[in-house]
């Protein structure tokens, strides 16, 4: 149960995870094509079966592109292709407080009191 669970938080929250389950589902994509296109010589009706799997194509590949999207360059090989805009990416920055010590909240509570 518990490698259940790892399994389960891997492919729901690592990008590596989601791309290795897309993998894994065009494959089974691909071997659902080749199975249709075998019935269909044999004569056998896969219509219901050719829109389910072009139904399916279309969210596994959206999905793949979702993951695409939020990553702001992908690495292929060698090559680094950039996706989107990375201004995008860079709107968010790290906001640090100011520390201070006891003495200096004494201090200020001082100031106030004059």
């Amino acid at each position: 149960m518990f490698k259940k669970i790892v399994d389960w938080v891997y492919h729901t929250y690592t990008k590596e995870g989601k791309i290795e389950l897309n993998s894994k589902l065009m494959k089974e994509i691909s071997n659902d094509a080749d199975i249709i296109e075998k019935l269909e010589i044999m004569g056998i009706k896969t219509k219901k079966s050719k829109e389910n799997l072009s139904d399916t194509l279309n969210v596994v590949t959206k999905e793949l592109y979702d993951i695409a999207i939020k990553a702001p360059r992908v690495k292929i090989d060698d090559a680094e292709l950039k996706v989107s805009d990375t201004k995008r990416y860079l709107e968010c920055s790290t906001k640090y407080l100011n520390e201070r010590t006891a003495n200096d909240n004494a201090d200020k509570k001082n100031d106030e009191n004059i």
